[in-house]
C-alpha cells in the first residue's frame, strides 16, 4: 500500500518525467500521425488481398495497358495477379485513397491550430486520437465490394493525425529552458517524418503471415494502441506538460518564444537562435525591412512569391512520388512486374527514412553555408530523386534517388521554415507558413488526383507517366532562380540593412538627447521658481 501512498519516481524528477513523455511522444508520432504518407505499402497489402480487383475483370483484356507495363513479362503464371496490379481502373481508386490522406492534413492543420488556441491541448488531443480511432475501424470493416469506405477511412486518419501531431509540440515548449530544446523538436519532427515507416512494418508483418496479418487485424492492432494513447492523456501520466508552459520572462528581458504548436516543422532551433545566428542579416524590400512589415504588406513582397512558387512545386512533387511510386516503377522505363515493383516500394520506404540521422545537421548547414546555398541544395536533391526513376534502370541508381528523396523532403521543410522565419520575422511566422506552405499544400494534394487520373487513363500510361517526371525535373531546374535571387537580393539586403538601423539609430539617439536636453532646462527653471519662492535648497539644509 505504501508503494502507491506516494507520488510516482517521475513526479519527483522533472527530468526524468519529460525525456520519458518525449520518448512516448517520438512513439505516437510514429503510429499516430502521418501515416497515409506511407501509403503506398498499404496498397501493396490491399492489391495483395484482391481489393478492387473486380473493377480489373473488364481491363483483363486490354492489351494496350498491359504491353505498357510488361504483364506479359515472366508472368504467365499469375495474369490474374499483375492485372490488378497494373489495372487502370483499380490504380485511380488508390490514388483517391492517397489523393484524401494528402488533402486532410493540411486542411485540418489549420483547423486544428484554431482549436488548440481556444481549447487547449488536452481537448484537441483527445478529439483527434478519436478521429484516428475511427478511421482504423473504418478500414478494418471496409471492403471494395461490400463497403467500400477506403476513401473516408483515409480522411479519418490523416485528420485524426494532424491534430495528434500538433498536440506534440506544445510539449515541446517545456524544454525551451533547457539546453535540448532544439532536440526535442528535431526528435518530434523526426518521428512525424518516420510515421510512413507505419505501414511499411505492416507489410512486412503480412508478407509472414497473410492470414495471421491481415489488413482488417493489422488496422485493429493500430486502433488499440490509438485507445491506448488516449488513455495515457491523463494529467497524472503529463501532469503540467499536457499544456503551454508558464510564461518566463527573463531578467534581461530576452525574448522568449511563444505558440511553439504553430511552428510545427522549426525543428533545431528557438527563436533566440535564429535573431543570434541565421538573423543577422535582415530581408529588405523597396528601402524597408520585410521583418518589420504588416501580414498584409510581406504577402506584396517578391520574398513572398518566390515562397509560394517554391512550396508548390516542392511540395507537389513530394506528394506525387509518395503517391505514385508503384506505378512509377512498374511502368516508367522499360517497366517492371508485379513483385519487383512491390520489392522495390518496400526498399523505397525503408530508404527515404536514411534522413533521420542527418535530420539535427540542417541546421547547422543553414548557419554555416546560409539559405541561398541551402535552397540550392534541397533543389539539387529534389531533381537526382526523379532522375533515376524516370529512367528505372538499375537496382543501385534507383536506391541513390530513393535516399535523396527522402533526404530532400526533410531538409525542404526544414530549409523553408528557416526561410519564413529569417525573411518575415517571429511576429508573422504562423500566418505566413499558413498561407506561404499550408494552402500550398492544400492545392497539391487536390491535384494529385487529376493528375494520376489523367496518366493512368491516357493511352499510353508509360510516356504520360515519363512527360510528367520530365515536367518536374524541368520545374527543379527553374528553381535554381530562386538562391541566385535569394544571393543577389541578400548581398543589397545586407547593405540596406546596415544603412537602416544606423540611421534609425541615429533618430533614435538625437531624440534622446533632445529629451535631455529640454529635461536640464526644466530643471533649471523649477530650481529658480523654488529659490524665488523661499523655498530652502540643498545648501541651507546643511547649514541647518
Amino acid at each position: 500500500m505504501s508503494a502507491f501512498s506516494g507520488p510516482w519516481l517521475w513526479t519527483r524528477s522533472s527530468m526524468l518525467r519529460r525525456w520519458s513523455l518525449l520518448c512516448l511522444s517520438a512513439i505516437e508520432c510514429v503510429f499516430c500521425t502521418g501515416v497515409m504518407f506511407g501509403a503506398s505499402s498499404l496498397f501493396v497489402i490491399m492489391r495483395k488481398e484482391g481489393q478492387y480487383s473486380e473493377l480489373c475483370a473488364s481491363d483483363e483484356n486490354d492489351t494496350d495497358h498491359t504491353n505498357d507495363s510488361n504483364n506479359n513479362n515472366n508472368n504467365t503464371n499469375n495474369t490474374f495477379t499483375t492485372a490488378i496490379a497494373t489495372c487502370a481502373s483499380a490504380n485511380v481508386r488508390y490514388s483517391q485513397i492517397y489523393t484524401a490522406g494528402a488533402f486532410g492534413t493540411p486542411v485540418s492543420l489549420l483547423v486544428w491550430g484554431i482549436l488548440v488556441d481556444k481549447f487547449g491541448v488536452l481537448p484537441c488531443r483527445l478529439m483527434s486520437l478519436l478521429i484516428f480511432a475511427a478511421g482504423c475501424v473504418l478500414f478494418a470493416e471496409s471492403d471494395s465490394e461490400q463497403f467500400d469506405a477506403f476513401i473516408a477511412a483515409s480522411g479519418l486518419l490523416s485528420i485524426g493525425g494532424a491534430g495528434f501531431s500538433l498536440s506534440h509540440y506544445t510539449f515541446c515548449s517545456h524544454w525551451e529552458s533547457t539546453r535540448y530544446f532544439e532536440t526535442s523538436h528535431a526528435i518530434m519532427n523526426t518521428a512525424y517524418d518516420a510515421s510512413t515507416i507505419c505501414f511499411l512494418i505492416f507489410m512486412l508483418l503480412h508478407q509472414s503471415d497473410a492470414e495471421i496479418f491481415s489488413m482488417r487485424h493489422l488496422f485493429y492492432i493500430l486502433f488499440f494502441m490509438s485507445v491506448l494513447f488516449l488513455v495515457l492523456s491523463h494529467k497524472r501520466v503529463w501532469g503540467k506538460y499536457m499544456e503551454r508552459p508558464e510564461e518566463i520572462v527573463s531578467e534581461s528581458g530576452a525574448r522568449q518564444l511563444k505558440n511553439i504548436g504553430s511552428m510545427k516543422r522549426l525543428g533545431f532551433s528557438s527563436s533566440s537562435y535564429f535573431d543570434r545566428k541565421i538573423g543577422r542579416s535582415a530581408a529588405t524590400h523597396n528601402g524597408r525591412i520585410i521583418n518589420e512589415m504588416t501580414f498584409l504588406e510581406q504577402l506584396k513582397t517578391p520574398h513572398y512569391l518566390w515562397l509560394s512558387l517554391w512550396s508548390f512545386i516542392c511540395i507537389y512533387r513530394i506528394m506525387f512520388l509518395l503517391g505514385s511510386v508503384f506505378e512509377h516503377l512498374l511502368l516508367v522505363g522499360d517497366g517492371r512486374d508485379y513483385n519487383d515493383a512491390n520489392t522495390l516500394v518496400t526498399l523505397f520506404n525503408g530508404l527515404i527514412l536514411t534522413s533521420i540521422p542527418i535530420f539535427s545537421l540542417t541546421g547547422s548547414f543553414v548557419n554555416k553555408f546560409g539559405l541561398a546555398i541551402s535552397i540550392a541544395v534541397v533543389n539539387v536533391l529534389g531533381i537526382i530523386s526523379f532522375i533515376p526513376i524516370l529512367y528505372n534502370d538499375s537496382y543501385w541508381s534507383l536506391c541513390i534517388g530513393f535516399i535523396a528523396f527522402g533526404i530532400f523532403r526533410s531538409t525542404f521543410y526544414t530549409t523553408i521554415t528557416v526561410y519564413c522565419q529569417n525573411v518575415f520575422g517571429v511576429n508573422t511566422f504562423g500566418k505566413m507558413y499558413g498561407t506561404g506552405v499550408g494552402v500550398w499544400a492544400i492545392l497539391s494534394a487536390v491535384l494529385q488526383y487529376p493528375t494520376m487520373n489523367s496518366a493512368l487513363e491516357s493511352d499510353s500510361p508509360k510516356k504520360a507517366f515519363f512527360y510528367i517526371d520530365l515536367f518536374l525535373i524541368a520545374c527543379g531546374v527553374f528553381l535554381f532562380a530562386m538562391p541566385i535571387w535569394l544571393h543577389l537580393t541578400m548581398k543589397y539586403s545586407k547593405r540596406e540593412f546596415d544603412r537602416l538601423r544606423a540611421l534609425k539609430a541615429d533618430v533614435v539617439g538625437s531624440a534622446t538627447k533632445q529629451q535631455e536636453q529640454q529635461g536640464g532646462q526644466i530643471n533649471i527653471a523649477s530650481t529658480d521658481d523654488d529659490d524665488d519662492d523661499g523655498s530652502t535648497n540643498g545648501d541651507e539644509v546643511v547649514k541647518r
